[in-house]
C-alpha cells in the first residue's frame, strides 16, 4: 500500500509533436528538480495541459515549453506549482 503522502506519477508520453505546430516558446526556470522522478512531474504538469509540449532539462533547471496558445505567467507558475516546485523565472523566446 502506498503511504497517502506518497505522489503518483502517470507518464504522458508524447511522440512525434511537430514543433512547429506550437508557435509559442517559453524557457521555464524550476527550482527544485534533483531527478528522473522531478522530471516527469514538471514535463507532466504541462504535457496533461491540451496544446502544450515540455522537455526539461535537469542540469539546467529549465523546462522548454511550447505551446499552441500563450499561457499566462500566472498560469506558468501555476503548473510549476502544481508539480510541486517553484517557478524560478521564465524567458520568452521565438519559436
Amino acid at each position: 500500500f502506498f503511504s497517502s503522502r506518497r505522489r503518483h506519477t502517470r507518464s504522458f508520453h508524447v511522440t512525434g509533436v511537430q514543433t512547429c505546430a506550437l508557435p509559442i516558446y517559453a524557457v521555464v526556470g524550476v527550482d527544485g528538480m534533483k531527478c528522473k522522478h522531478c522530471k516527469l512531474h514538471v514535463e507532466n504538469a504541462f504535457n496533461e495541459k491540451d496544446g502544450n509540449w515540455a522537455e526539461v532539462n535537469l542540469e539546467k533547471k529549465e523546462a522548454d515549453v511550447r505551446m499552441k496558445t500563450k499561457m499566462t505567467d500566472r498560469e506558468i507558475r501555476d503548473t510549476v506549482s502544481k508539480a510541486g516546485y517553484v517557478l524560478s523565472d521564465i524567458e520568452w523566446k521565438q519559436a
